[in-house]
């Protein structure tokens, strides 16, 4: 379990639940709430003396929740009542990585209010099953606008054949996904060239269409159309319409019959109906979203995916591919000259001892099948005795820069990256990736630390099925 800050909260209430804590009112054990505030994250003292000894002493990254006005809580047969607290641990029921994002930013989170159990809980009171409020839809949007502006802008360029800026007519963003929609414009004085765009009409329309989704810290482009001459989610079909429906808003509906003007309320009234599937649906093998069985099915089939990539089981390996495969990985040999973007029957045989060693690493994260749980695999850049040592910014303009001391003496390092690999659910997937991050304790910057191979999991006729890669970062 991750743990983040949020400090500086106001305390609203939540569909009618609790709306009176200003004036005294206390909030029950169990109870959903509503917290606003900023994100900031912390490190404590862990185990084994939780700070008795801080040399030898593991640390614990945790998220509290500081609050604008203090709260109260009611007291039960297993829980004494607190009075003027002003500080919430928040835990989640999953990944955090979207409290990550929010370090900092002011947000509104909901949750059920608990009690700690222990003392290093470091605070009295906890709010469990934290998600992000609906209404903080737009400021998901706003915090995550640069991020995803830096993952597409190097491929938009790329297939532009020259540096651009992009201007956002929209950008809808939602528990990890996001739908980008505007143009492409030339930099600051000079023309765009059409002519040097990959398939593109210099005479047509062109409208700039990205859907991302985000894996970890990072935003991957799964789908690009930089000068589409009509709007791609015309042609959208109800099997398609996998995201969180909060990606689509705002977007016109085009099906024939449909009463509904809007994508996402169309994609709403899909998922209000989950028994009535579209015939694409029924025909293509692959379910919209999973159940627990279908979740419990695929981390059973993907665990004998690490089973035969740590065996060198090079057909059983081979039969979770589906050819052909889009890959744009690192493996191939510098002599190839320009590889295939595309990997077929015949390129896996020649180059298997190369892909079985791209992928091997997804043999290490761990999964639990009873909790249906998958824990990412971090190896920290720094050594044990690195580990043991508290570091603080240098000084300067230098953001990598950092110092620790050791007999009143600073000694000045650099910041370092882990190596992390990750697997995680996502609408019916199993997204798994491969790449590096910022260590969390001595943290490089993230232009050098962040990238990722990603590899994309699907059900497909009951067989487990890796179904495309990419590079993120």
């Amino acid at each position: 379990m991750n743990y983040k800050y949020i400090i500086g909260v106001s305390l609203l209430a939540w569909l009618g639940i609790n709306t009176a804590f200003a004036s005294g009112a206390c909030v029950r054990y169990g109870e959903k709430v509503k917290l606003s505030g900023y994100v900031e994250i912390r490190t404590f003292y862990g185990p084994p003396n939780f700070g008795e000894n801080p040399k030898t002493d593991s640390r614990l990254v945790q998220n509290i929740l500081f609050l604008d006005e203090p709260i109260c809580s009611k007291d039960d047969k297993d829980h004494q009542d607190e009075k003027n607290e002003i500080e919430v641990t928040l835990r989640t029921d999953g990944a955090s990585d979207f409290l990550d994002a929010l370090a900092g930013k002011h947000a509104t989170v909901i949750g059920k209010l608990e009690h700690s159990e222990v003392g290093n809980d470091n605070t009295n009171l906890i709010l469990s099953s934290v998600k992000m409020s609906e209404s903080d839809a737009e400021y998901q949007t706003r915090i995550e606008r640069k991020p995803i502006l830096d993952a597409i802008r190097p491929e938009v360029s790329k297939q532009a054949g020259q540096p651009v800026r992009i201007k956002i007519d929209r950008l809808n963003v939602s528990h990890g996904s996001a739908i980008l929609i505007g143009k492409i414009a030339a930099e600051e004085g000079k023309k765009l060239d059409w002519s040097l765009a990959k398939n593109c009409d210099a005479d047509l329309d062109k409208m700039l269409w990205v859907v991302l989704n985000k894996t970890g810290e990072k935003w991957n482009v799964k789908d690009i159309d930089i000068c589409a001459s009509e709007p791609p989610y015309w042609y959208l079909e109800d099997a398609q319409l996998t995201m969180p429906c909060e990606v689509y808003k705002g977007m016109d509906s085009m099906k024939e019959g449909s009463q509904l003007v809007d994508l996402g309320q169309r994609c709403e009234a899909l998922k209000e109906k989950p028994n009535k599937k579209t015939e694409s649906t029924k025909n293509s093998g692959v379910p919209l979203t999973l159940d627990n069985n279908q979740k419990l099915d695929m981390l059973t089939q993907f665990q004998q995916f690490q089973q035969a990539l740590k065996s060198d089981n090079v057909s059983e390996v081979k039969s979770f591919f589906i050819f052909p495969l889009a890959w744009n990985i690192s493996f191939w040999p510098e002599n190839e000259g320009n590889p295939p973007e595309k990997i077929t029957d015949e390129v896996f045989d020649k180059y298997a001892t190369q892909i079985l060693d791209e992928l091997r690493p997804l043999s290490l994260i761990q999964l639990d099948l009873h909790t249906m749980a998958i824990m990412e695999h971090r190896k920290s850049g720094l050594s044990k005795e690195e580990q043991r040592r508290t570091y603080y910014p240098a000084e300067g303009e230098d953001e990598n820069r950092y110092y620790y001391k050791e007999s009143d003496i600073k000694h000045f390092v650099n910041g370092t990256c882990d190596d992390v690999t990750r697997a995680e659910f996502f609408d019916n997937k199993i997204i798994a990736s491969i790449g590096s991050e910022p260590n969390k304790q001595l943290p490089g910057m993230p232009e050098l630390c962040d990238h990722a191979e990603v590899f994309d999991f699907a059900i497909i006729n009951k067989k487990l099925r890796l179904i495309s890669s990419s590079f993120a970062g």
